[in-house]
C-alpha cells in the first residue's frame, strides 16, 4: 500500500512539473493551440491518473496485500519513461520521445516480439506526431532538429 500512495505521489508530481512545462511552452486555446497544449493534456491526464490511484489505493487497502511485488518496479519504469518523455521533448523532439515512450511502454506490458514492439511504436509515435499536426497543434523546436539542419 505505501509503495503504491507513493507512486501516486511522485506521479503526481511528474505531472505538476510538466503542467508548469507545458505552461511554459505555451498552451494557447483550443481554436489556437500551441505547442504545450498536447504535453499540458497528458500532464493533466497524469495528474488525474494518480490522484485516482492515491484514492483507490485507500479504498482497497486489504486488496494491496496479494498484489504481485512486480507491479511496483513495472509502476516506477513507467513514472520515469513519462517524465523523461517530457523531457526530451525540447531534446530529440516529440515523435522520436513518443515511440520511445510507447516501445518502453510495450517493454513493460511484457511484449516480447521486436518486430511488433518497434513497429507499434513508430506507428503509435509517428501517429500521435501526425495528429498534433492534423489539428494544429505546434510541436515545439527540439536540438535534434536544429543540429541537423544546421538552424
Amino acid at each position: 500500500m505505501k509503495s503504491d500512495l507513493a507512486a501516486s505521489v511522485v506521479f503526481l508530481g511528474i505531472s505538476i512539473v510538466a503542467l508548469f512545462g507545458a505552461w511554459d511552452l505555451g498552451i494557447g486555446t483550443v481554436s489556437a493551440p500551441e505547442a504545450g497544449m498536447y504535453p499540458f493534456l497528458l500532464a493533466v491526464g497524469g495528474a488525474i491518473l494518480s490522484i485516482l490511484l492515491a484514492v483507490n489505493t485507500l479504498r482497497h487497502r486489504s486488496d494491496l496485500a496479494s498484489m504481485p511485488s512486480g507491479r511496483v518496479g513495472a509502476t516506477l519504469v513507467v513514472i520515469v519513461a513519462l517524465g523523461a518523455f517530457v523531457a526530451l521533448i525540447p531534446v530529440i523532439s516529440f515523435t522520436v520521445s513518443a515511440v520511445l515512450l510507447m516501445a518502453v511502454l510495450f517493454l513493460v506490458g511484457k511484449m516480447r516480439s521486436l518486430p511488433r514492439l518497434i513497429t507499434l511504436s513508430l506507428l503509435l509515435g509517428v501517429g500521435a506526431d501526425i495528429t498534433c499536426r492534423l489539428i494544429g497543434i505546434p510541436l515545439p523546436d527540439n536540438l535534434l532538429s536544429q543540429l541537423l539542419t544546421g538552424a
